[in-house]
């Protein structure tokens, strides 16, 4: 029998989310809702199912997992209500907007007594990610983690988004990649003068580049760099441990030879990137399904992330470190956190 999947937003997520299931055996999208327009109605005709403005109509349609791909500012609502019916859940990131957000998903998933929510924290399907795993797996303890992710946005954000929107996900990759939890934070953030008589001030809109340094309890510390307008898109990370290190392969592309130089096209696509780790959190979201044992990214995963990266955002606003004032692990993410 099919699985009856719902999908929450059909944006450029959402869409890509309903074709990628719509083309695996045995998996039916029956109910997609988005509120602007008729994007659900045209992702219906595209993948099959019946299309709403209203996402309760999906939480309602007798579906076997549900997709949430819409803005963060609803993930909280549609999450609680995905859990209140006991609804498997694929949701995209961050989790919520805050960590209060974050942690009253985590509250009513250990309140149910079961894992029912995967966050799309992909690069753990990345296969440029795994292999760093894989390589660490041999090289004893961390000392140091390094992680660089530049983007390529001509409008530069605000500090508060790059960091949530974007960074959270390095924060993961701290924590994913060792299995050892952060105790301390210190961030920087350099961007456009607010005002001529402030030029060390950022003005809220316009970030260049941001620093988190993050010590690991029991020692060592992981650093993230992230540049908000760089020459490409690139994702990249290093570990160095006792017994040696590791660098993540770029990505295969040609070497052009032309006009007395060589040159290697990165790209500026994001979602190019990572379209592979997509498509395979898809299928291991499918089979957890299947198997009724939810196994990616937890929602204390994305609690943690969005606790990093808000301890950085208040290290920018007091200008120096910021314990982490981390919760005890509840007994239901001790095998259920994502540590690739």
């Amino acid at each position: 029998m099919a699985l009856k999947i719902g999908l929450i937003g059909a944006g450029g997520m959402g869409s890509f989310h309903a074709r990628t299931l719509a083309a695996m055996g045995d998996v039916e999208l029956v109910a997609i809702a988005d509120p602007f327009g008729d994007a659900a109605a045209r992702l219906a005709a595209e993948v099959g199912g019946t299309a709403s403005l209203d996402w309760r109509d999906v939480i309602t349609a007798g579906i076997d997992g549900l997709v949430i791909a819409s803005p963060a500012e609803a993930h909280e609502d549609q999450a609680l209500a995905a859990l209140a019916a006991e609804i498997p859940t694929l949701c995209e990131k961050p989790l919520g907007v805050t960590a209060a957000q974050c942690h009253r998903i985590v509250n009513a998933e250990v309140a149910g007594g079961r894992r029912l929510i995967q966050l799309g924290l992909m690069r753990v399907y990345d296969p440029a990610h795994v292999q760093v795993a894989a390589a660490m797996a041999e090289l004893g303890p961390v000392h140091h983690l390094r992680c660089v992710h530049r983007n390529v946005h001509a409008v530069r954000r605000s500090v508060y988004d790059a960091f949530t929107d974007s960074m959270v996900h390095d924060a993961h990759t701290v924590r994913g990649l060792t299995g050892r939890e952060v105790a301390r934070v210190t961030a920087f953030a350099a961007g456009a003068p607010d005002s001529p008589d402030s030029p060390d001030s950022i003005a809220p809109d316009s970030i260049a580049h941001g620093l988190i340094v993050a010590e690991y309890d029991g020692g060592g510390h992981a650093t993230i760099e992230f540049s908000e307008r760089s020459y490409a898109y690139e994702v990249s990370v290093e570990v160095e441990a006792e017994l040696g290190g590791v660098v993540m392969a770029l990505p295969m592309r040609p070497v052009l030879r032309q006009d007395g130089g060589r040159t290697i096209d990165i790209g500026n696509d994001w979602f190019g990137r990572f379209a592979e780790a997509y498509v395979i959190e898809a299928d291991a979201w499918v089979a957890s399904l299947r198997v009724g044992v939810v196994t990616g990214p937890s929602a204390w995963d994305g609690l943690m992330a969005q606790m990093i990266v808000e301890a950085g955002l208040e290290s920018i606003a007091v200008g120096g470190p910021v314990t982490l004032d981390r919760p005890p692990t509840p007994s239901l993410y001790i095998r259920g956190s994502s540590h690739i």
